[in-house]
């Protein structure tokens, strides 16, 4: 729910690679490059592949990508994304041959991007009975938090930043304070609460290879690579409610009722990473190649921003209006609120290592017309490991979660050439990556990947250009990768409302992608209404989603979280979630709630 820490699923995420992108020749081939060398995506892949170059050459390689989700739930908004972007550019120079037991030296420099994080998915459910409101309420119950401490003017570094979303339900009406106990006043008893979620990420994990490959007696090929990668995600929650009763869309018991609410959330990552590879390729006869690379893990820092935003519709149903809340013509009051922007930055910033990555690649080429190469890969997801963790709790609570959720992962590639002709060279490959879960029927709080299929295909064709100098070769690749990744169920519903605890929403979502010249995956929600009568509709351009969108513009800054960060160590890094299912009885609605709203714009 509340987004204002990097949960362990997050991270996993953004560990996940394939290589599967890269060149369209690397992208045809699923990637299967361990032992065949001789292509820019080497370097990202098994630097030794580098020392099997005889000329210079440089290579480019765009992309579109067409990411659509499928869910269990109905979609409420949009369940794709497309998008163009560069998969690959680089070049190798070959800059010593000799006569010795050491052949030939090239260096390279080069990009390949190693994941695409632009996806979006939604779904919505009707006819529940428990609220983000409820949530909320529990929260700021359990966090001993009165009224008085968030009405008018305070500083928001007093509260832990886990409670902000909580604070601004409370500005949007979401709950009250009656009596000590906080608890949804404007929502009563016979309702119908439609949910609709949606989540929007755009960004992508890329990486600058600065490569050398050795060729020994055209027998052992050995390389080195040092890897920078870059990593940028925008990732904004959507999270909608409506009420519907029964009759005529009145609850005579409330003043004041409400119509709809939203939470919405943006968080931004912006980091760099290092790492080092080491590679060899050994042929022992001319057709055959046999490779081995080892990747040290990723050493991660990343700087993190937060913000999030309420807004709400109410009707008033008294006319007497006990709060003067002054609503307009059409008897609705119309609230929002916005927080502070939550920077963990500079000391303050997120550390974390991604996997150790172990392959070993077998390929054999059948003379000049065509080939076949194997890869293996061995990813420790369970080796991944917090390094600093500015949201409080010790690095153990993390890197315990990795050591008793995940486990090492199992990826097999394989890729195929075939060359009628000359000039024409037709390409397929295949990938499956098994689940790093150690239970894979567990529930978690967010999608999380537990098996992931690839399959593609590709064309290359050898052209020339006459030139003064003679005929120069140019090669043309065009490619295409599907991908479709399954994950675990999640919980997305609080069982906290009703005589009867509700069981949460189970969603499960399957990501497919397609890619010319590569593909990828997605997420999303929101909704509205603006009647009060038993009709619901969808409301895709809601003005007020829209301006939460918006009023992320980074005002207001918020204190460094050294000093926002209170009581953390009873915070697990999954606290955010837990508070979804804490089995409670329904809240009695207050017939006469209080006076709130001082600072909320109209």
């Amino acid at each position: 729910m509340d987004r204002d820490i990097v949960t362990p699923s997050d991270l996993l995420e953004l560990s996940q690679t394939t290589f599967s992108l890269g060149t369209a020749r690397s992208m045809a081939m699923a990637g299967a490059f361990t032992s065949l060398g001789a292509d820019l995506t080497s370097m990202a892949i098994n630097p030794a592949g580098l020392g099997m170059y005889r000329r210079n050459e440089i290579s480019i390689t765009s992309l579109m990508s067409f990411a659509r989700a499928e869910n269990n739930a109905p979609a409420f908004n949009s369940n794709s994304k497309n998008r163009f972007s560069i998969g690959n550019f680089g070049f190798t120079a070959n800059v010593y041959e000799g006569s010795g037991p050491l052949v030939s030296v090239n260096i390279g420099f080069g990009y390949n991007r190693l994941q695409d994080l632009n996806y979006q998915y939604s779904y919505y459910t009707q006819g529940n009975v428990s609220s983000i409101a409820d949530v909320f309420s529990d929260m700021l119950q359990y966090s001993g938090i009165n009224r008085d401490q968030i009405t008018g003017g305070f500083n928001w570094s007093n509260f832990n930043p886990r409670l902000w979303g909580s604070i601004l339900g409370y500005k949007a009406g979401f709950t009250d304070q009656i009596g000590g106990k906080w608890q949804p006043t404007w929502i009563g008893n016979n309702v119908d609460i439609g949910n609709y979620t949606t989540v929007v990420s755009n960004g992508s994990i890329g990486e600058y290879d600065i490569s050398a490959g050795f060729n020994l007696n055209n027998k052992f090929y050995i390389g080195a690579t040092f890897g920078i990668q870059s990593l940028y995600q925008r990732k904004t929650y959507y999270y909608g409610e409506d009420y519907v009763y029964p009759g005529n869309g009145t609850d005579p018991n409330l003043d004041y009722q409400l119509l709809y609410s939203n939470f919405n959330q943006e968080v931004i990552l912006d980091g760099a990473g290092v790492n080092f590879k080491l590679g060899m390729i050994y042929r022992p006869i001319q057709n055959l190649r046999i490779g081995f690379a080892f990747h040290t893990p990723t050493y991660y820092w990343i700087d993190r921003t937060y913000q999030a935003y309420t807004d709400s519709g109410v009707h008033v149903n008294n006319p007497n209006d006990p709060d003067g809340l002054k609503p307009g013509p059409d008897g609705n009051q119309y609230t929002n609120a916005l927080s502070p922007v939550l920077e963990d930055t500079g000391g303050y910033n997120w550390e974390f290592t991604t996997p150790a990555r172990l392959m070993f690649g077998i390929s054999y080429a059948f003379g000049n017309r065509g080939l076949i190469s194997v890869d293996y890969e061995r990813d420790w997801y369970n080796g991944m490991r917090m390094k600093n963790n500015p949201g409080g709790g010790g690095n153990e609570i993390y890197n315990d979660t990795f050591r008793s959720w995940y486990k090492g992962a199992n990826i097999v590639r394989i890729g195929a050439e075939f060359k009628p002709l000359p000039f024409l060279a037709i390409r397929g490959g295949f990938g499956y990556m098994g689940s790093m879960l150690q239970d894979e029927e567990q529930v978690s709080a967010a999608p999380m990947t537990k098996q992931m299929l690839y399959y593609s295909a590709g064309l290359g064709f050898l052209l020339f250009l006459d030139r003064a100098d003679g005929l120069q070769p140019l090669l043309l690749r065009i490619s295409e990768r599907h991908k479709r990744q399954r994950h675990l169920q999640y919980q997305t519903q609080a069982p906290l409302r009703g005589p009867e605890p509700q069981l949460p929403l189970l969603v499960s979502h399957d990501i497919s992608q397609r890619q010319n010249l590569p593909y990828r995956k997605s997420c999303r929600f929101l909704s509205g209404t603006d009647r009060i009568s038993g009709q619901r509709r969808k409301r895709t351009d809601f003005k007020n989603a829209k301006r939460a969108i918006g009023t992320f513009d980074r005002r207001g800054k918020a204190a460094p979280r050294s000093g926002q960060i209170q009581d953390l160590s009873e915070r697990s890094c999954e606290f955010l979630h837990k508070s979804l299912i804490l089995p409670t009885n329904r809240h009695t609605p207050a017939p006469k709630p209080v006076t709130r709203f001082p600072e909320v714009k109209k």
